[in-house]
């Protein structure tokens, strides 16, 4: 008898994208596993104490986890953070699957 694994359950916000783009946009910014998940909890609206929770992490590990995502991708804010991964999956993910000619620079499309 074999088993097949289960991926654990996902809220809504991280369903936004497939596995595959996620792993994409993880490497975009060059995210350590723990980041990325991380990331994928704040698409679920999760805030520090339930991830931390989750992730079986002290809250102010995740605070500190949070603020260097931050820096890392630029942005000040829980909405800034998911601004930002979901335009960069707009101009990278989207584009690169699209027969479009694209100037990710500008975000414009031929």
């Amino acid at each position: 008898m074999t088993h097949e694994l289960i991926p654990p359950p996902r809220g809504r916000g991280s369903r936004l994208f497939r596995d595959e783009e996620w792993y994409v946009l993880a490497n975009r910014f060059e995210l350590s596993p723990r980041e990325a998940e991380i990331v994928r909890f704040v698409f679920d609206d999760l805030f520090k104490p339930e991830i931390a929770r989750r992730l079986n992490l002290a809250s102010p590990t995740i605070h500190t986890y949070l603020q260097r995502l931050y820096r890392k991708l630029g942005v000040r804010s829980r909405g800034e953070l998911m601004t930002r991964v979901f335009f960069e999956f707009l101009v990278t993910v989207r584009v690169s699957s699209s027969s479009a000619t694209c100037d990710v620079a500008l975000t414009s499309c031929k």
